[in-house]
């Protein structure tokens, strides 16, 4: 079985995270961050792997869903937040 390295770290995956969400004015709860790895073959020798953050929205009333997830990319560490329907 092949070791993975894993470049960018959970710590950092959530501060990028945490920083693309303060740019783009989304409201979250600070201590509602986490961070899950996941590693997926999109086709022939392509993949797609890095961290899916999620964290829980700051929004008065009900709203459902009260989540909003980032993805952030490793080893590039390319961020993007998935949109909130």
């Amino acid at each position: 079985m092949e070791d993975k390295i894993i470049a960018v770290t959970k710590e950092r995956a959530l501060m990028l995270a945490r920083l693309a969400l303060i740019q783009d004015k989304v409201l979250i709860i600070e201590d509602s961050l986490n961070a899950t790895y996941r590693e997926r073959k999109l086709g022939l020798g392509d993949q797609n792997r890095g961290w899916t953050v999620c964290a829980k929205l700051d929004l008065v009333g009900h709203w459902d869903p009260d989540l909003v997830f980032v993805s952030v990319s490793d080893p590039d560490e390319k961020v993007k937040i998935q949109p909130i329907l």
